[in-house]
Parts: C-alpha cells; structure tokens; sequence
C-alpha cells in the first residue's frame, strides 16, 4: 500500500496532531510503541484524543524501572486504555544469557537485538533500536507533567 503525505506533512508544516490524524486516516492499524517517557507520553495523549481506541504497545526488557511500571499503569488507568506489554521469550532470554551473560545489550547492541529477535509477539523478527539521552524539548516535558497532574 502506498500512501503519499500531503504536502503540508512534507513540509513539516503540520502540527504533531494533524501528522496523528493522517496516520490513523491513511494507516487504520497504527500502534503507539511507548517507553513512557515524556516524547510517547505526550504521544498518547494527542493519540487518544483522535482515536480513544489508540493501540498502544511497550516492549517489557525485564530490565525496567518501577517507576516505567508506574508510569504504564497511571497511562492505562488515567485513558482507559489497552496497554500490550510485550516481553522476550524466556527460553530465549534464558539462551542469550547463558551464551553472552546478562548485559550483552551493554557490549553489542545489534547481537543483543539479533539474539532476542526470536521473541514472539508483533515484533517478531524484527528489532526495535532506541537511543538513550535524546534530548527532550522543554514543552513536551511541561505537556507529561499536565497530563499527569491532571
């Protein structure tokens, strides 16, 4: 399927909320993978204001904070949302661990990633890379502590 952008998309004219509104128009299936930071906080929030029946997923490493925990059940209950947690299979966590030790993710990102991509669920076959310390803008951190606060 091919969908071309409209050209105030290409631009990059268009507010965050109108790129949302034509993604879920052009693609229905759309998910929101979330690391409940500020940047799929916020995310979230302009999702579920066009489309309360946002699909929303999170990738459970094993290795996460309390508080991201936390954080994914305040966002389920304050939207009245799904949240799908999707975690390594165990055998195969089990596996990469007993072959390269705990923190693999630490000496090769790209192993680690080809190592877990037998874990089942939508991601299967597929690796997902992030980027830690990415800067955060100033108005997406005040947005999250709006939308948690309130």
């Amino acid at each position: 399927m091919s969908v071309a952008a409209p050209a105030e998309l290409e631009s990059g004219a268009a507010s965050p909320e109108a790129v949302l509104r034509w993604a879920y128009e052009s693609f229905p299936r759309v998910a929101i993978v979330a690391s409940f930071q500020a940047e799929s906080s916020v995310l979230i929030d302009m999702a579920v204001r066009i489309r309360p029946d946002v699909r929303v997923l999170t990738l459970d490493t094993g290795r996460l904070p309390q508080e991201t925990y936390d954080m994914i059940d305040r966002v389920r209950d304050r939207y009245a949302i799904e949240i799908e947690v999707i975690s390594p299979d165990a055998r195969d966590l089990a596996e990469m661990v007993g072959s390269h030790g705990v923190n693999l993710f630490h000496k090769s990102p790209d192993l680690s990633c080809a190592a877990m991509s037998g874990s089942r669920g939508p991601s299967r076959g597929r690796c997902i890379a992030t980027t830690r310390g990415s800067p955060v803008s100033a108005a997406s951190r005040r947005r999250r502590a709006r939308i948690l606060s309130s």
